[in-house]
């Protein structure tokens, strides 16, 4: 029987009058590595942040780790990378170290295991040589693996991602599906929301595709049934690609 990290049932949420999730269910499995896909407006973010708590459901429930995720304190369990463009103020004067160790901080570790975490994920992401340098002042893939090092000095055991590879390019994109691919190897729960259909029809173990008034979980041995389901969301002459 598999671990249920997360359950979510009859999930809804609407912006105004506009219904954006409509009585939503389902479970993340503890070492999933779970994608979401839809076009643009579809509702992918929205579930993600309900799922986070960030935003207040109208209806339903979403427990993480048993308990309700608007009332959820064990934080250090969770890590949340968020669009590079949207993640943090790039102009604010914070070096890489910096942002890292003020992280740790905010949710509740000293100073002298702040440090210690910091160091071991500069190693693990390999970004030791730019600790010292501003995050305005790095290259996009840079930044993302700055991010990246960011969402893993707690070790969680959940990582949820909006849209993680917006922005950079080609050869960063295959160091950070690389990176969660090991991460999810060594026990890491991926929650990804993607515009990168590819991607994460070739990566997730599970994918949802999500559209209006369409919801749909798909296992990764039903590829024939996840194109269907995208052909009906994004149009019956939709490519289907692997990486």
């Amino acid at each position: 029987m598999k671990e249920i990290l997360m359950q979510v049932r009859d999930l809804s949420f609407r912006y105004g009058k506009h219904s954006v999730i409509k009585n939503v269910s389902f479970d993340l499995f503890k070492g999933d590595y779970f994608g979401v896909v839809g076009p643009n407006g579809s509702g992918k973010t929205t579930l993600l942040k309900l799922c986070l708590g960030l935003i207040k459901k109208d209806s339903g429930t979403i427990k993480l780790f048993d308990k309700d995720v608007e009332n959820l304190k064990e934080r250090t369990k969770l890590a949340y990378i968020s669009q590079k463009s949207n993640s943090f103020n790039m102009g604010f004067p914070a070096t890489v170290e910096e942002v890292i160790k003020g992280s740790l901080l905010s949710i509740g570790y000293n100073k002298k295991d702040a440090n210690e975490m910091m160091g071991r994920a500069l190693n693990e992401i390999g970004i030791e040589n730019i600790r010292h340098k501003r995050i305005g002042d790095l290259s996009g893939g840079q930044q993302q693996k700055a991010f990246i090092a960011k969402a893993i000095a707690s070790n969680p055991e959940v990582i949820f991602l909006d849209e993680p590879t917006v922005g950079i390019d080609q050869k960063s994109q295959d160091y950070f599906y690389e990176t969660m691919g090991r991460l999810n190897k060594e026990g890491v729960t991926l929650f990804m929301v993607s515009h990168d259909i590819s991607a994460v029809t070739t990566y997730s173990n599970r994918v949802i595709c999500i559209g209006e008034n369409t919801f749909h979980i798909h296992e990764k041995n039903e590829i024939s049934d996840i194109e269907t389901s995208l052909k009906k969301i994004y149009g019956k002459n939709m490519g289907f690609v692997t990486h």
